[in-house]
């Protein structure tokens, strides 16, 4: 009985944790695309963000909207203040984890993107069957101000893609899906898509 407690608290606090980062997420986003206003982006977020003390909060936020740190920079603080939660789950054994770094090394598509694509690479983790987008080098291209990973899908045939909004400086949000594998306790990326609009402007391989 006691174990079935402490399994449903395990859950609990971890699910609380990770829909508060969601929530987050979502109302800057909203904020992004001007659907939600200043007021309400500062009630919102300081209303479930209890970890904060208010002095903290409000020189946050005014540096988020006066423009001094970016969108990344306040979801990472805000994030940084949810319990850890890997500190209350059990934790995994190093030969549960594995990291590779994948490069694209083909592109199709817009000439001028593929020339741009073709230097960029991405390395992920791999925590039991988890996955993790943990470094990439797509801010060294002076025009990409935020890379923001969205959603992951995980599929019974063991394949794995997440999508990742890659935000320029004009103001448009690139929609990058990644694609890969995962089998036998390894796992490879493989291939990408990069859309605008809802359009394909190209797509590769990862290697």
């Amino acid at each position: 009985m006691l174990k079935k407690y402490l399994i449903l608290i395990l859950f609990l606090f971890f699910f609380t944790a990770t829909s508060k980062s969601n929530d987050f997420d979502d109302l800057i986003e909203l904020y992004d695309q001007q659907i939600l206003g200043e007021d309400a982006l500062y009630n919102s977020l300081k209303k479930i963000n209890e970890e904060f003390n208010s002095d903290q909060f409000d020189k946050l936020f005014n540096l988020f909207t006066n423009g001094v740190i970016s969108k990344d920079d306040l979801l990472t603080a805000l994030i940084s203040k949810i319990p850890n939660t890997e500190s209350v789950m059990t934790e995994k054994s190093s030969s549960d984890t594995s990291v590779k770094e994948f490069n694209i090394t083909s592109c199709k598509g817009n000439s001028d993107v593929c020339s741009l694509m073709n230097k960029f690479f991405v390395e992920y983790e791999m925590n039991g069957s988890v996955m993790k987008l943990i470094n990439h080098n797509f801010l060294d291209e002076p025009d990409v101000v935020s890379v923001v990973p969205r959603k992951q899908y995980y599929n019974n045939d063991g394949s794995f893609s997440e999508i990742i909004d890659i935000k320029v400086k004009s103001g448009r949000v690139l929609k990058m899906s990644i694609k890969g594998l995962i089998k036998d306790n390894d796992f490879l990326i493989n291939f990408y898509s990069l859309k605008t609009g809802g359009k394909e402007v190209s797509s590769g391989n990862f290697d």
